[in-house]
């Protein structure tokens, strides 16, 4: 009663002020309503008069009775409340009739925005997004800032379940800036409680805990039982999502003591879905049962969407109870619910993981392959819809548990083909689209801004290091050219490199281990999803079938891949990665020497030296000729055969870029000499996009920079980015002997679209080329050189091979960076 009193009053001031733009020639406005009123229907009018400044607006809109106002206000504030109890249809019909009745154009832009979010309760996404943006159109067009701020955050919200958590944070981030401008308290923390929930699906933890707990206190202080309800079960989730279960059952009876009767209805039952996770994670399962059929019962109908939520919880309860077949249903109901709701396919996948484990449990093994080889292909098309790169990945990472289950599930079937079908989802989908073409915008000149961002980074390089760190000029720092003009860049080559993304059809995915050579060896390995120690592999000997293994590594192992998976230590040696051997199956640590090795390694296991690991004859590089390969496809055997060496009556175009000291490329003979002429790099630029060469040879400084993922400097005024190589057609035979020439530091992504790779992608059959900086000093010169006189008898690997064996003595003490940096990409 006392708060009814209180909006009373608060109304009546408004309304003097509101009506003084009958008569009052200006500003300013708000001068019985100085304070920030509590109902949502007189603050958005508050914030009106507020913006208005001393400007005078549509005065005759303003002529209005007091009963109209409070008809009007009564209207919008009984929507609210229906939309706070679920009641959609009573929400719907007050928006209706404020939408026939409104006076002003702020009543209806706030009827619009109820409309909307009566829609967005009731799964209609569509007509939710349709009235938000009419709304934000007809705010911005009569100057309502508030109006448009308020229609904008949920729009975030639906940008999550269809496309990014990115942009949602993004977009709630703009709105909190708004929201400040407008010093609206409530829609400040409205914002933080979005960008919280953002920042958890993007895998930023502390983050988004730090983000809703602000959010959380400043609702506590603006005494808001809706927003306290609010915050509080986002910052549960991001407990859920931690497997916190003590810091769930500590926060989930605060929030609800806090906000006792006035807990809305849908975070109410949202609430029980978490507690249910909770006490299953307790195993106390009889409890988590309970929890998920009280958040049922309570939604009674009337909240959908979270009833297909609490199914996923209660099948979970039910699987640990071993009531399998009711698990099965619970999780195939939650399916049935998502199946119809394109804003939610990405949830398809969730659902047939967890009926493959029903499948698994109950000892089905072929049901649960193909479920989990369905949820992957649901999980790839949904992924390959998003519209750029960084999206893309955003889905990989977000959905750990659909594939490292999908992994798991394979090793556990011992099905190796499976296996191979879901290894070739987790990365490199890009590349084989890269094959067929990169459909890029040239009349947004794509390549003239990569070069512009290139020349950016070298004056911020020079900069630097003329001016503070003058070691840095050629240090691997991921220099972010930032601004317009890689806002420029991303807009000109986002959706062309998007969509040269590829799902694997499980059809084809079947196939691809057949594509492979058979007569060398095979190793797939990646890191599973999810897990900081687990790394699933499978191998292949040469006339036997493979086996597929799951390995954990130890503390050691797991510690010196955080280091050599990013920027390799430059004075490290081989004794350094010696634990890295672990990588190895122990069926792929005997093989005779000279064995050829096609190795596919996924994510930060492509950064690693895998010259340099440890086998029972001295190191993988010293012993085995190894060809490596960004995916399985990429690794399918060719039509064309690898290059027994380089061709002796082909043209060999070479080139040595601006400021290498030591490499002199001696080991092509006679044809080095010109390496430092003037015109090598225009001359080898156009070999490597034209292939009018057998082989090209540069040896240059690459440079790592976040806008492009690097470049290489091949001559003072020449340039090579991966944007002009996804055009290219490349010679059979390429060196890129520079720093970081088959790696990028940038891995947002989540593919390497290096210049190496992209290379490989184009119709190169062997590229030499590094996975970290190069070394321009003695050492690598003359690794370098040898393997490129052995060239001239042998391909690219076994050239590699037999200059690392030869110099293997002295190679224990030599830095990794001057040896174990090369590596040769292709297929056997």
């Amino acid at each position: 009663m006392e708060r009814d009193e209180s909006a009373a009053t608060e109304s009546s001031s408004l309304f003097e002020d509101w009506i003084r733009l009958v008569e009052q020639a200006h500003g300013p406005w708000l001068l019985a309503a100085k304070k920030e009123p509590g109902p949502i229907a007189l603050r958005a009018r508050w914030h009106y008069l507020r913006g208005l400044g001393d400007e005078r607006a549509l005065s005759g809109a303003h002529e209005i009775s007091v009963e109209q106002w409070d008809d009007e206000i009564y209207t919008e504030t009984a929507g609210d409340l229906a939309l706070v109890q679920c009641d959609i249809p009573s929400a719907k019909k007050h928006y209706m009739r404020l939408l026939s009745m409104a006076s002003h154009p702020v009543g209806k832009v706030q009827a619009m925005i109820g409309l909307a979010d009566a829609a967005r309760q009731d799964d209609d996404t569509a007509g939710a997004r349709t009235q938000y943006e009419a709304a934000i159109q007809f705010s911005v067009s009569i100057g309502f800032q508030f109006g448009a701020m308020r229609a904008r955050l949920p729009l975030a919200y639906l940008e999550r379940r269809g496309k990014s958590a990115q942009l949602m944070l993004n977009i709630a981030g703009e709105c909190e800036q708004s929201a400040r401008t407008l010093g609206d308290r409530i829609y400040i923390a409205n914002a933080l409680v979005a960008q919280g929930e953002a920042l958890d699906l993007l895998g930023r933890p502390k983050d988004a805990t730090s983000v809703l707990s602000e959010a959380l206190a400043l609702f506590q202080k603006l005494k808001s039982p809706v927003g306290m309800a609010a915050a509080g079960v986002r910052l549960a989730d991001v407990h859920r999502r931690q497997e916190d279960a003590e810091a769930i059952l500590d926060i989930v009876p605060r929030i609800l003591n806090a906000t006792g009767d006035d807990c809305p209805l849908q975070e109410s039952i949202d609430l029980w879905d978490v507690l249910s996770f909770a006490h299953l994670h307790q195993e106390n399962y009889d409890v988590a049962l309970a929890a998920s059929t009280q958040g049922i019962q309570l939604a009674n109908g009337r909240y959908p969407r979270a009833v297909a939520h609490l199914k996923m919880s209660e099948g979970a309860a039910l699987l640990k109870l071993r009531r399998t077949g009711e698990a099965a249903q619970a999780f195939l109901a939650a399916l049935n619910y998502f199946h119809e709701r394109p804003d939610d396919q990405w949830m398809k996948p969730y659902c047939l993981g967890r009926l493959a484990q029903c499948a698994e449990d109950q000892g089905k093994t072929d049901q649960a392959v193909k479920l989990r080889l369905l949820a992957i292909e649901e999980m790839e098309h949904v992924r390959a819809s998003q519209i750029r790169p960084d999206w893309q990945q955003e889905y990989r990472i977000r959905f750990d548990d659909v594939y490292g289950g999908a992994l798991l599930t394979m090793i556990r079937s011992n099905d190796a083909t499976s296996f191979a079908a879901v290894f070739e989802s987790l990365w490199g989908r890009r590349l084989v689209g890269v094959k067929a073409g990169v459909a890029l915008d040239f009349d947004a000149d794509p390549v003239a801004l990569a070069h512009a961002l290139a020349r950016q980074d070298q004056t911020s390089r020079s900069h630097r290091s003329a001016e503070h760190h003058p070691q840095d000029k050629h240090s691997p720092v991921l220099v972010d050219a930032g601004g317009a003009l890689h806002q420029r860049y991303a807009d000109a080559t986002a959706q062309a490199i998007s969509e040269a993304y590829r799902p694997v059809g499980v059809e084809e995915a079947l196939s691809l281990l057949e594509a492979v050579n058979a007569q060398a060896v095979l190793l797939l390995v990646c890191e599973v999803p999810g897990s900081q120690t687990d790394v699933a592999w499978l191998a292949r000997l040469p006339g036997k079938p493979a086996i597929v293994g799951l390995t954990t590594l130890s503390t050691c192992a797991a510690d010196v891949l955080d280091v050599w998976s990013t920027v390799w230590p430059r004075e490290e040696t081989a004794a350094s990665v010696e634990a890295l051997g672990e990588l190895i199956p122990e069926c792929l640590r005997g093989l005779p020497v000279k064995t050829r090795v096609q190795i596919v390694p996924l994510g930060r296991l492509w950064a690693i030296p895998w010259a340099a690991l440890p086998v029972r004859d001295g190191y993988l590089g010293t012993t085995h000729s190894i060809l490596i390969s960004p995916s399985l496809s990429l690794a399918r055997q060719s039509s064309k055969r690898l290059p027994e060496a380089l061709n002796p009556d082909a043209a060999v175009e070479c080139s040595i870029g601006p400021d290498v000291k030591v490499h002199d490329l001696r080991g092509l003979g006679s044809v080095a000499g010109i390496a430092r002429d003037a015109d090598s790099a225009g001359k080898a630029l156009e070999a490597l996009l034209a292939g009018k060469s057998g082989t090209v040879v540069v040896v240059a400084h690459g440079r790592p920079t976040a806008a492009l993922g690097h470049y290489l400097e091949l001559g003072v005024d020449t340039l090579l980015t991966p944007t002009e190589m996804f055009t290219a057609t490349p010679p059979e035979s390429i060196a890129l002997l520079a720093c970081w020439g088959a790696r990028t530091l940038e891995t947002s992504t989540g593919d390497p679209l290096t210049l190496g790779t992209i290379a490989l992608a184009r119709g190169a059959k062997q590229v030499l080329t590094t996975v970290s900086e190069l070394g321009d000093s003695v050492i690598a010169c003359a690794v370098v050189n040898e393997t490129l006189y052995r060239a001239k008898t042998d391909a690219w690997p076994g050239a590699l091979r037999s200059t690392l064996a030869h110099r293997q003595p002295d190679l224990r003490q030599a830095a990794l960076i001057d040896w174990a940096a090369l590596t040769t990409l292709g297929a056997w």
